[in-house]
């Protein structure tokens, strides 16, 4: 997702004190705690610091053509090290309601949404664990016509109580938001004042309708000097979009598959999502994998169900013990290196390392702590931007805003379908490289986690080598 702030558009808030103790925000400063549901984001944007653009859509044919044409050369990471991830957190079925804390506050990017307590998105059947399938959903309220006057149709955003270093993101989602004025988002963020610390979009996109189904990107938000190789890679199976990492629209890169977003996702049974994160020093970089869900060959450690999913992955040969038992609890360790090509990959490189001016050494660009966040909003910065120049939806109505106000029924099928989320992480809590699982959580309260407002740009989505 894109911030529409830059370092020189400052908008920090302080967390003071209400006579019952609860911190509410005001200006000039980061850090603070509710005392009801959870955190209040101490930085979202004012919605006065916002163009309101999205200039990753305004990228010309031209342009395209020309990204298209140019294949970059390999990337050479700054001193490749293998790395061994440790399973360190499984979330499935009601486990997400222990795990993730609800959002219910404004929505940064400028939706057409109110975003819902926990309690009151349980209430609304907002929220929710299928009793048939297990999954655990999200959607939005599909019943009401929405006033004018009011913030936008009710919906869920979801921050995680733990934060994640680097190590591996496994999700599988069987079924994802669809719909004119839907703007669906499944990323990690910082937990300081964004871009510093970076961002990874892992899936995103607006207004998918069968008519108009495009595979998604996957996009990084950096601060200043973070730049990707343009055009095809040899290191990953889609091509480059934008290579300028910093700020807003980030860079990206497109997928190969239409069926890694939207209609043609769900139709397709869902799929498997994996986002590999390797920016310490030494590191390759981080990739995003995409398997369908008729895939005939997933990696173990992505496929796996809850409960049965090994307990290490490596990266290299060279983490496998000579001669020795490589068994962890009785399984083998997924091996990342017979994956295939990832959808996208982001190489961690050094300054003069790269071919074409590409450099992105990411211990400078990536903070140790991300929050893992799962949200639907409508229209805003995104959806409601393009909408006059969709083909389908603009003939729905005048606006984005006018048409998810006013069309309740229209998001009947717009929710969100997890069958678990499963992290890998090193099995130092505190080392370079890690997940962490209960930083400034003693209460299990995630008073840590203070994140500027959300971001607009880009999602990913994937066809990829399968191992």
């Amino acid at each position: 997702m894109n911030h529409q702030l830059r370092a020189d558009q400052p908008t920090t808030y302080i967390a003071t004190t209400t006579g019952s103790g609860c911190q509410r925000p005001r200006p000039e400063a980061q850090t603070l705690r509710d005392c009801s549901d959870g955190p209040v984001d101490s930085r979202r944007p004012s919605p006065s610091h916002s163009s309101g653009k999205r200039s990753k859509r305004s990228v010309t044919t031209s342009i395209l053509v020309s990204a298209l044409a140019t294949v970059s050369l390999g990337l050479l990471p700054t001193q490749v090290h293998a790395r061994n991830w440790t399973l360190q957190q499984e979330i499935s079925g009601n486990q997400f309601f222990d795990e993730f804390f609800w959002w219910p506050y404004g929505d940064p990017t400028q939706g057409t949404v109110s975003y819902q307590s926990e309690s009151n998105a349980i209430k609304q059947n907002l929220s929710y664990v299928d009793e048939k399938t297990g999954r655990f959903v999200i959607r939005p309220d599909s019943n009401s016509f929405v006033d004018p006057s009011s913030e936008g149709r009710a919906s869920v955003r979801m921050h995680s109580k733990k934060s994640m270093r680097d190590g591996l993101l496994v999700a599988k989602i069987s079924k994802m938001p669809v719909g004119c004025g839907t703007w669906p988002a499944f990323w990690t963020v910082t937990t300081d004042q964004w871009p510093n610390g970076g961002e990874i979009d892992i899936l995103e996109g607006v207004n998918a309708v069968s008519t108009s189904s495009k595979p998604n990107l996957a996009s990084l938000h950096t601060t200043d000097g973070c730049t990707i190789g343009p055009g095809k890679s040899q290191n990953s199976t889609g091509f480059s979009y934008q290579e300028n990492c910093s700020y807003q629209p980030g860079c990206s890169q497109q997928f190969s598959d239409d069926n890694t977003y939207g209609t043609d996702f769900n139709e397709n049974g869902g799929g498997y999502f994996a986002m590999l994160r390797d920016t310490a020093p030494g590191g390759n970089g981080i990739s995003v994998y995409f398997w369908p869900d008729d895939a005939k060959s997933v990696p173990i450690a992505v496929s796996a169900a809850p409960g049965s999913a090994p307990r290490r992955v490596i990266t290299s040969p060279e983490d496998l013990a000579p001669g020795g038992n490589n068994n962890t609890l009785n399984k083998l360790p997924d091996k990342t290196y017979q994956w295939g090509l990832p959808a996208a990959f982001f190489a961690n490189t050094a300054p003069g390392t790269t071919a074409k001016g590409a450099s992105c050494q990411m211990d400078q660009f990536f903070d140790a702590d991300h929050t893992i966040i799962i949200n639907l909003t409508f229209c805003g910065q995104w959806a409601g931007a393009v909408w006059s120049s969709d083909p389908v939806c603009s003939r729905l109505a005048p606006t984005c805003d006018e048409y998810v106000r006013n069309n309740p029924h229209a998001f009947d099928n717009a929710s969100f379908e997890f069958d678990y989320i499963r992290l890998y992480g090193s099995q130092n809590s505190q080392g370079a490289g890690s997940v962490i699982l209960g930083k400034g959580l003693g209460s299990g309260r995630p008073g840590w986690m203070a994140i500027i407002g959300v971001s607009l740009a880009t999602c990913f989505t994937a066809g990829l080598l399968l191992f």
